[in-house]
């Protein structure tokens, strides 16, 4: 039997919007402990979530996909904002928005997501929202965030500009401290 694979498609954020987030999130972090935040090296865009893949399939997909960026040029992209998904009562998620940049990012994801679907994989059925996942709320916790007001300060600040100029195919592995992603491709855009 195939070992199977939990894979996804992404870009990552730079090393600077990543330490930018993470100094400004340090003060949020002291006033709501409850959350589950993202350790900043995990911080990337998912483009494609491909799910439990068999390892034999991985080098097709990485030529496929390859072969449908290829034409897409580097682009910079501005991190903006934080918010609480769906809602404060009922919060799961705390992300972080894009700002100049996401037309292109969501072009790039497009590109990808009609890649995998002629792979046979299915598309999302909702509208593509780029967001970088922050913070995760604790299954068994009521809110752990106790008034938007700890995110009123967050919600239009930027976290600076990255360039995007590769796409990375993810392989995930859970662990008991979170999932660890390994890159098993790097696909660099044109310049």
């Amino acid at each position: 039997m195939a070992a199977r694979i939990r894979t996804f498609v992404a870009v990552d954020v730079g090393p600077a919007v990543r330490s930018a987030i993470a100094r400004e999130l340090s003060k949020l972090i002291a006033v709501a402990p409850r959350i589950n935040w993202t350790n900043s090296d995990q911080y990337h865009f998912t483009l494609s979530f491909l799910g439990d893949v068999r390892d034999q399939e991985i080098p097709e997909i990485c030529k496929v996909i390859q072969d449908s960026v290829k034409p897409i040029e580097e682009f910079e992209l501005e991190i903006v904002g934080l918010t609480v998904r769906p809602s404060i009562e009922r919060m799961k998620f705390v992300w972080a928005g894009v700002g100049y940049g996401k037309e292109k990012l969501c072009e790039l994801q497009t590109v990808v997501a009609d890649a995998a679907s002629r792979l046979g994989f299915q598309r999302d059925r909702e509208i593509y929202t780029p967001h970088l996942t922050i913070a995760r709320a604790a299954r068994s916790e009521s809110p752990p965030l106790d008034s938007l007001d700890l995110l009123a300060p967050f919600a239009e600040r930027s976290f600076g500009v990255c360039s995007i100029d590769e796409v990375i195919i993810y392989a995930s592995y859970p662990e008991k401290a979170g999932p660890k992603y390994v890159p098993m491709s790097t696909i660099p855009l044109s310049y």
